[in-house]
């Protein structure tokens, strides 16, 4: 009864994953090709945060991948115990322990995920900055600036 609501919960954190990350995936793709250019040694103009976030992502789509494996050794350990309570036991402790691990790792890329879109917003809106009009009223067009109201160029 355990394993079927873990599956459950397991089933339906995935959706909502799958589901959010629809939406990025242009964005992954483009960043996984300038991850790859700064890797092998092609030239790439994103900051060192942008860099840390695609090595981040990537290790933990790694990670995921482990951890799927293990599922299916786990149901595999399960599907050939003919019956051995000592087998099944470990298949269901591997099972549940990778569940859990494969939920921590879909957490861990959604607060990756956030964290760096922060950055990267903050990185991006931060770079701009300079002066400024000096306040005062805007000319309008055909005045001349510094004479409102009346010094319009001939």
């Amino acid at each position: 009864m355990a394993i079927k609501k873990i599956i459950i919960l397991f089933l339906l954190t995935c959706g909502v994953f799958i589901i959010a990350d629809f939406a990025s995936a242009g964005v992954i793709s483009s960043g996984v090709q300038s991850f790859g250019g700064q890797v092998f040694g092609g030239s790439s103009s994103q900051s060192l945060p942008i860099l840390a976030a695609l090595i981040i992502k990537s290790l933990l789509g790694l990670l995921g991948i482990v951890a799927v494996a293990m599922i299916l050794y786990a149901g595999f350990l399960y599907l050939t115990s003919t019956g051995k309570e000592e087998q099944i036991k470990r298949a269901k402790s591997i099972l549940v322990t990778s569940v859990i691990g494969l939920i921590i790792i879909f957490s861990a890329y959604a607060i990756a995920n956030f964290v760096f879109e922060a950055i990267s917003n903050a990185v991006g809106q931060a770079g701009g900055g300079g002066g400024g009009a000096g306040g005062g009223e805007t000319p309008t067009p055909g005045e001349t600036p510094g004479q409102p109201g009346g010094g319009v160029e001939p």
